[in-house]
């Protein structure tokens, strides 16, 4: 498999793994950790609004201020969310 090839295949499993993700968003309920990892597959896809959108709701969903900022040091240490930080 080619450079490019495989660069296609490893964006088209990405784009797969949102795809069952978003399809599960209305049974998953109130755990910030899966709409963490939808933002992170939509910065890997590059659409960093739409994981703007889901890294919202993830830090909506923690309601403790320690573990809230124990999870924004988190996310800005992600290297898969640094798209979302140059926006």
């Amino acid at each position: 498999m080619n450079k490019s090839s495989r660069h296609d295949f490893i964006i088209g499993r990405k784009s797969e793994a949102r795809d069952v993700l978003l399809s599960a968003v209305d049974k998953i309920g109130d755990d910030s950790a899966y709409f963490y990892e939808l933002a992170r597959l939509c910065c890997l896809l590059n659409r960093v609004e739409e994981a703007g959108v889901w890294f919202g709701k993830a830090m909506d969903l923690v309601d403790d201020a320690g573990r809230r900022k124990r999870f924004e040091l988190l996310a800005l240490e992600e290297a898969d969310l640094e798209g979302m930080w140059k926006t």
